[in-house]
């Protein structure tokens, strides 16, 4: 089997965190502050950031344009159209519905995929399937479809707040049965959604950052020292992917322990 697992790198501490631990596998949040890839990644996947956007502002900040020239300039494996997630969360603040946010997303992805020929980007885009419940999700693949909208490498959204693990897995049962042989990635899906064997079949890729929010809240964190602490959290969180994808990891949580005892007895 041939998965990714993208790590998210969106604060100082996490970004350190996997640069000096040379992550592979990393996931740039557009809408952050600290959203510069470093040298080093072998694969980088750049999101849009929508939640981040939407909660703040309602729209995005920047123009469509301006995406596509980040993307251009950093050159990564992945990018995805931008979309509005379907977070009740979201719509609440914003007085949106579900099809309102389906509709932004389908005029969003048109006018994205209508300037790429403007732009030298070699990076592979990946549109987003948005919805809250599975006919929303359902119907807005169907609007896609319809729009010749959808790319040869799709997401799901809005599938990272909340704990439902038996209806996220009905949702990506779902529109994997409705794509065809196109690669399906889960934005932020929960990682118990990976003990399921049919879940990873289905999926080729997906990412979190769990583990720099686990990192603010642990109960064994090294004061003033975040850095460490996430990435300690990073090599706990990285151990138990890999033990669900595959018995014979990369990396050892043993050879990431050596590497991170290096880091610290560096004073870095």
């Amino acid at each position: 089997m041939n998965f990714n697992f993208y790590y998210g790198a969106a604060s100082g501490s996490s970004r350190k965190a996997l640069r000096q631990l040379e992550e592979p596998n990393i996931m740039i949040n557009y809408a952050t502050e600290k959203n510069k890839p470093w040298s080093g990644i072998e694969n980088l996947f750049i999101d849009s950031g929508g939640y981040s956007f939407m909660l703040g502002k309602g729209e995005y900040g920047t123009t469509d344009r301006k995406y596509l020239e980040f993307v251009e300039k950093h050159q990564s494996k992945l990018f995805a159209l931008r979309d509005y997630p379907c977070e009740p969360d979201v719509l609440e603040e914003n007085g949106r519905t579900v099809r309102d946010h389906l509709e932004a997303t389908t005029r969003k992805h048109r006018n994205l995929l209508g300037l790429l020929p403007e732009f030298d980007i070699q990076a592979q885009p990946v549109s987003v399937i948005q919805g809250w419940e599975l006919e929303d999700y359902l119907e807005h693949l169907e609007m896609l479809k319809q729009h010749d909208l959808l790319t040869d490498y799709v997401a799901v959204g809005s599938v990272c707040r909340r704990n439902q693990d038996e209806k996220i897995q009905r949702i990506i049962n779902e529109i994997h049965k409705r794509i065809g042989d196109r690669k399906l990635h889960a934005f932020g899906v929960k990682s118990n959604i990976l003990r399921f064997s049919d879940m990873r079949e289905k999926m080729d890729s997906a990412d979190s950052n769990a583990f720099d929010m686990a990192a603010r809240y642990s109960d064994n964190k090294v004061d003033g020292r975040g850095f460490q602490n996430c990435a300690l959290e990073y090599l706990k969180f990285k151990k138990n992917i890999n033990s669900m994808l595959s018995s014979n990891s990369k990396v050892s949580i043993d050879e990431s322990q050596q590497r991170l005892e290096e880091v610290r007895s560096s004073g870095e």
